[in-house]
């Protein structure tokens, strides 16, 4: 006699078990492969950086300088010789294609015409035509982490944007000082010569033996930034950004109080001790940098007075120079120094150790823990 036997099936009770547990294995593995592709991210944005270094050093060999941070015309005679009048020229990333194996691209922006918002005016320019160039998305100046668009016109992909903007200076008052006539510091009479106090900023002609007081792999030139839309990679004046703010919004600081008194103030040398940290001066203590403000909830009052030039030169609105240093990447942005050595710095990094490596001649101590890993 035989006896037929019958494989056993799963229960319903031990299906939903099994599902359970794959469920939470999922779960835990989640953030361990988010974390890799971040990772990723943040490695190749390190190699992107680590480009735009070598194309500067390369830069500064050929021309003994490091590119202006926007082509810029200047008055050449009268009382106001010296004094910028146009700043919407071509920007600093144009000026290193050819040192990024670009050299096509550029050769079909006629830079030689510094306008950067005007058709070139020779038409024997290459058939890559001067609207693909501008339009040209050029992966070493894109963040894979930026949480926005690549293009100012997403729709028809007009306007390529970067990730990477130049430190102009550490705040609004000093970044405005390229603004002014050479001989004359409208906000800051104290510091005549010092400001703009960042490395590249409009009609800028900084050597690196400029940065040799705080030294090159102290001194950060570029920096990452998360706009969603007025970072056109061809446009000088959409590329530079400061660093520092106010603590303060608008709803308890008068505009009138903030331009002819808070800023003006700040980098007075009586308002300045050197230190940072707690011991740092208690004008220091008043600002934050831009690293720590949430662009993304900021109000419009905040930006009423993050407009990075002059307003009466550049033509913009606010809300076009609305972001500062930022990133994509969470808790730290990376910076480019002046030995084309890229680190990382926290968002909440210390305001006067972040003010210390964009300038570039202020003697500062160097903060040997601003940097992380």
């Amino acid at each position: 006699m035989f006896t037929v036997s019958r494989k056993r099936g799963f229960t319903l009770v031990e299906l939903l078990v099994v599902i359970a547990i794959i469920g939470i294995l999922i779960a835990l593995l989640l953030p361990a492969i988010q974390a890799a592709r971040e990772a990723a991210r943040r490695a190749s944005c390190l190699n992107n950086l680590k480009q735009l270094g070598l194309a500067l050093q390369n830069y500064h060999d050929a021309n003994r300088k490091l590119p202006a941070g926007a082509m810029v015309h200047r008055t050449t005679s009268g009382n106001n010789a010296g004094k910028i009048t146009k700043v919407d020229g071509w920007s600093w990333l144009v000026l290193l294609l050819p040192y990024m194996e670009s050299r096509g691209t550029y050769d079909a922006l006629d830079i030689k015409n510094i306008f950067c918002n005007k058709k070139p005016s020779d038409t024997s320019k290459p058939t890559i035509g001067w609207s693909d160039a501008r339009d040209t998305l050029i992966n070493e100046m894109t963040c894979p982490s930026n949480p926005n668009g690549n293009w100012y016109n997403p729709v028809n992909k007009m306007g390529a944007l970067t990730s990477y903007k130049a430190l102009g200076a550490t705040h609004w008052q000093s970044l405005s000082q390229a603004c002014t006539k050479k001989t004359d510091a409208l906000y800051l009479k104290a510091d005549v010569g010092l400001h703009p106090d960042g490395s590249i900023y409009p009609g800028s002609e900084t050597r690196l033996a400029d940065l040799a007081q705080d030294g090159t792999s102290h001194t950060a030139l570029v920096t990452e930034c998360i706009d969603e839309r007025f970072a056109r990679w061809t446009f000088g004046a959409e590329t530079i950004v400061y660093g520092l703010c106010p603590k303060k919004t608008k709803g308890n600081l008068a505009a009138a109080d903030f331009k002819n008194a808070y800023m003006k103030t700040f980098f007075h040398p009586a308002n300045f001790n050197g230190k940072y940290g707690s011991d740092a001066a208690a004008k220091v203590l008043e600002v934050r940098t831009n690293l720590a403000v949430d662009f993304s909830s900021t109000s419009v009052d905040f930006q009423s007075y993050n407009n990075p030039l002059d307003g009466e030169i550049v033509k913009k609105t606010a809300k076009e120079n609305y972001y500062g240093p930022s990133s994509g990447h969470p808790q730290v942005a990376n910076h480019l120094m002046g030995d084309a050595s890229v680190k990382t710095v926290s968002k909440d990094v210390d305001a006067a150790a972040y003010m210390f490596i964009i300038t570039k001649s202020g003697g500062d101590p160097a903060p040997a823990t601003i940097f992380g890993g």
